[in-house]
């Protein structure tokens, strides 16, 4: 399983923007390193 994580930041003209786009796997055990890192947006 592949979890992308989207974080939206509006540009001048008060449009959202994809600001930067995070790629997490779940079933890679080296991403587990970076788990630690992840943000929850609630």
């Amino acid at each position: 399983m592949i979890q992308y994580d989207y974080f939206i930041e509006k540009n001048s003209n008060g449009q959202p923007r994809l600001a930067s786009v995070i790629m997490t796997s779940t079933d890679n055990s080296a991403n587990d390193v970076r788990s630690g890192q992840s943000i929850n947006n609630s």
